[in-house]
């Protein structure tokens, strides 16, 4: 949807953190051959998030419970674009919006996040 090369395979999920996402969670990352038992207190409390390495391609997965763009979970989905792949149902999922995706880089105020801020504005602007 919004399109940066970048050096390394990054994927970000949020998720809204409630004991049933992460019972679900915990089922799917079973099932993907990780052994999780239960999540650290700080990852419930939202003071940590997941990061997850698939390789051999090295693809980093940030599962985040957390995100700091003064909206709420409901408030951000509700915004969002839904992308759907070809003509199935089954196949969709919401990118947040450009806007919040620009606060969220804003405020994390990291090096990498601000070039992305100069990218995606470079690439909207065409």
């Amino acid at each position: 949807m919004f399109q940066i090369r970048c050096q390394n395979a990054d994927v970000d999920f949020w998720f809204e953190p409630c004991p049933e996402n992460f019972s679900k969670l915990q089922k799917a990352l079973n099932e993907l051959g990780f052994e999780v038992k239960e999540f650290p207190e700080a990852v419930l409390k939202q003071e940590q998030n997941i990061s997850i390495k698939f390789s051999p391609v090295t693809i980093q997965v940030e599962l985040i419970n957390n995100f700091s763009v003064n909206h709420s979970f409901d408030d951000v989905l509700n915004e969002a674009v839904e992308v759907r792949i070809g003509n199935n149902d089954l196949l969709r999922y919401s990118v947040i919006s450009y806007d919040d995706l620009i606060l969220s880089k804003i405020k994390s105020a990291r090096p990498k996040d601000l070039l992305d801020i100069q990218e995606l504005e470079r690439i909207r602007k065409g």
